[in-house]
């Protein structure tokens, strides 16, 4: 199993491309991080996921850009609000929000929705 990060570091410009030469390498899973504008530095506001309306097709887009790839989608969460919009069984929580408590039973309680 491989899997690919596509974070803060890439342009939502080409990030179907990206998807293509991820699929093309054998990359299985691809994760990415879901955050709001003020929890990125400024030069990547533009790819943060804002409000809840305004996450819910993005992330869908993500989700629907890696299925067409046979990729499976993976998302870390950075603010409990964003949780809802993850995978059931397909979150990871980052090292930083390791006592974060809230964020990690909201993560729980997704994760084995049935």
């Amino acid at each position: 199993m491989i899997v690919a990060e596509m974070g803060t570091n890439w342009d939502w410009s080409n990030y179907k491309g990206r998807l293509d030469r991820l699929a093309s390498t054998g990359v299985t899973w691809v994760k990415w991080q879901l955050f709001h504008p003020d929890q990125a530095p400024p030069e990547f506001s533009h790819i943060a996921f804002g409000v809840p309306f305004e996450a819910a097709p993005k992330v869908w887009m993500l989700k629907k850009a890696c299925e067409d790839r046979s990729l499976i989608p993976i998302f870390t969460p950075m603010a409990l609000d964003l949780v809802r919009f993850c995978d059931r069984g397909h979150i990871k929580i980052r090292y930083k929000d390791r006592a974060n408590e809230p964020l990690i039973r909201a993560a729980e309680e997704t994760a084995s929705r049935v």
